[in-house]
């Protein structure tokens, strides 16, 4: 339960338990109230989820600037925004970018004009490669054990290409 006084401004948190568990007579002002966070109007979603993994609370309060009770967020909506927010991260990832609709209701023309800049690069970047082995096609065919690792090197490309660096 959330205190507020007359002019909806938040006070403190009040768990059910302690005011259940707590004496006929003693005042709620008395009762044995834990630090509450409580969440800004304006912090960002992805800032808000990790307050909620943090905390481990099932319900936040949430405080405009003059620090009034507005509402409460709920960890099912933080839940939605955690799983928005790992889509956007894994589409960044990923070299692709990320849909308006769905797979399902997405044009051809769509798909194809959504997908169609990485192959291209990677198609430019394979006839690079071929031309840098066509280059050393002599030392190739003098030691044959190098074309073992081509496909080690290309793999590796690959690897390090799809990783994100580290913010």
């Amino acid at each position: 339960m959330y205190i507020i006084n007359q002019f909806y401004h938040f006070k403190r948190a009040l768990s059910i338990r302690e005011l259940l568990s707590a004496a006929g007579n003693e005042l709620i002002r008395d009762i044995k109230v834990s630090d509450v966070t409580s969440l800004s109007t304006g912090v960002d979603q992805e800032k808000a989820a990790n307050i909620f993994r943090d905390s481990d609370l099932v319900t936040i309060p949430a405080v405009n600037q003059q620090n009034q009770l507005v509402g409460v967020v709920h960890v099912e909506d933080i839940l939605d925004v955690m799983q928005k927010e790992a889509t956007e991260d894994f589409h960044k990832m990923a070299p692709v970018t990320s849909l308006e609709t769905s797979l399902k209701d997405a044009s051809i023309f769509t798909l194809y004009r959504k997908r169609i800049a990485w192959p291209v690069v990677l198609v430019f970047m394979n006839i690079f490669s071929g031309a840098g082995i066509a280059h050393f096609e002599d030392v190739i065919e003098s030691t044959i054990a190098l074309v073992f690792f081509l496909p080690l090197l290309v793999d590796s490309g690959g690897n390090a290409g799809s990783r994100r660096p580290p913010s």
